[in-house]
């Protein structure tokens, strides 16, 4: 038979289960419970029994958190769900979409957004219902927009192309608050120029690792601009906190920092390497290269104190 829990009160009903015949019993507590306000269901459902569940809901939810797992979309044996049938959701403010699944568009989601008038909070495992101009739209109407992307919410993962990810992340229409492209091997041009044009709010950037090659695609020139476009940047990681084989973290160069004022004044992290060159403009004709690369020893100290003294003020 296997294991379920079930618990409930007159608001809340939460429920962890292995067999999906079990669907129709929590459709019928839903209709025993007609104040309910919470609703957990803690396993994997595919598309037509969160369908069927949706449509039962009643006026006085405030929260629904449901598991997905779509590998079950061809064994749904529940009853159909007509269009149209979803109810009035007044009172919701909150709904969750967890889990591994491959998203099911307009036949859940906009059925379920269009239906609400107080959503302030949207939470799933993906990108994709940002994707669905249907379903983008609605969410927009309510103020929510994507805020947060990281390798797992891509379609490909750390495999996504360039374009991809430029795309993604201008779904946010400027909203972003997060970037987490750790590992991400196509992170180049597009990318970054989507970075840029959607940093005013953006609080939280890892792009170590990003390069699969000699170096990084991401310049010290394009840190910087960052840096000097988002003000409200408070984790800022260029380097992994360890080696990865086939990985290689861009890299910031000392002049670029000394030369430009950071809009970023928030940091309260920042993982980077930071690169001075050595250079000849001190050297002199004649010179010994044991005075040679004494004064590049002097000029590297004398950036380095430049570069301590902008980060620590």
């Amino acid at each position: 038979m296997g294991k379920y829990l079930v618990e409930s009160s007159l608001t809340e009903l939460r429920t962890s289960t292995r067999l999906f015949s079990l669907t129709m019993a929590i459709k019928e507590m839903i209709y025993a419970i007609p104040t309910l306000r919470r609703l957990w269901v803690d396993t994997g459902l595919d598309r037509e029994r969160i369908k069927l569940l949706l449509s039962v809901l009643p006026e006085t939810i405030e929260d629904t958190t449901f598991m997905v797992d779509s590998i079950y979309d061809e064994q749904t044996n529940v009853p159909k769900v007509e269009e149209g049938a979803m109810p009035s959701l007044p009172a919701l403010r909150m709904t969750a979409f967890k889990g591994c699944y491959e998203y099911g568009g307009n036949s859940v989601l906009w059925p379920l957004l269009s239906a609400c008038y107080k959503l302030i909070s949207f939470e799933t495992t993906t990108t994709q219902p940002f994707c669905d101009e249907s379903c983008r739209a609605v969410l927009a109407n309510l103020g929510i927009f994507l805020e947060r992307i990281n390798p797992l919410d891509l379609r490909k993962g750390d495999q996504s192309v360039d374009s991809e990810i430029m795309t993604t992340i201008s779904l946010s229409a400027g909203y972003m608050k997060g970037i987490n492209l750790q590992h991400c091997k196509q992170t180049e041009r597009f990318t970054v120029a989507a970075i840029m044009d959607n940093c005013e709010f953006l609080e939280y950037l890892n792009v170590s690792g990003d390069g699969y090659g000699p170096q990084s695609k991401i310049r010290s020139q394009d840190l910087q601009t960052i840096l000097c476009k988002a003000p409200r940047l408070m984790i800022f990681i260029t380097i992994s906190n360890k080696i990865t084989s086939g990985h290689f973290d861009p890299f910031l160069d000392a002049e670029d920092i000394l030369g430009l004022e950071w809009a970023a004044t928030s940091l309260m992290e920042f993982c980077r390497r930071i690169v001075v060159s050595r250079t000849d403009q001190h050297r002199q004709p004649g010179q010994s290269e044991h005075d040679k690369l004494t004064l590049d020893l002097e000029h590297s100290r004398a950036i380095q104190r430049q570069i301590y003294a902008r980060l620590t003020t």
